[in-house]
């Protein structure tokens, strides 16, 4: 087995812990308030159940054993470019990953309203290079959708430690 697809398994096992944590935690929520998590967390352990096994399958399929190349010249030569494969996948993993953790600590620190608008802002320069116009428009679009939705069934936003917007 290749680093990287070793990298695949453990990432969709990781979701299919997190997924089932979230299940088992929504079943300690007053009655209907655990409704919805339970869903979506039921949805994301059925996709990520979904994803290991079509890689499980697609991996069985081609034959990928631990020493098949026949040629060592050749086996360093693949083992070389899956290291470097792997070390992209993982960078590449790392960079949203760290855009989820700055996510979560605007959350924390100005609240969601505020973060969400940020966080959108802030994503589209970086990685997309938008112009003007998605610049303006996308934060105040995500903006007003989460105060409006939060409006028609009475959400209220957890504490932050300086909110912005409440």
């Amino acid at each position: 087995m290749t680093a990287l697809t070793a990298l695949r398994f453990g990432f969709a096992t990781l979701w299919i812990i997190a997924f089932s944590y979230a299940i088992v935690a929504s079943f300690s929520f007053p009655s209907i308030s655990g409704m919805y998590p339970r869903v979506a967390a039921s949805i994301g352990l059925t996709l990520a159940l979904l994803t290991l096994l079509l890689d499980i399958r697609a991996w069985r399929r081609s034959g990928d054993a631990v020493g098949s190349e026949a040629d060592g010249s050749a086996s360093a030569e693949v083992a070389a470019h899956n290291e470097g494969a792997v070390g992209r996948a993982f960078l590449r993993a790392a960079r949203y990953g760290a855009w989820l953790v700055g996510l979560i600590f605007l959350f924390w620190l100005i609240g969601a309203v505020a973060a969400a608008g940020i966080f959108v802002l802030a994503f589209l320069l970086v990685e997309s290079n938008a112009r003007w116009p998605l610049l303006i428009a996308g934060p105040l679009a995500i903006m007003a959708l989460l105060l409006g939705l939060a409006n028609a069934v009475n959400l209220y936003w957890p504490e932050a430690l300086f909110p912005l917007i409440s």
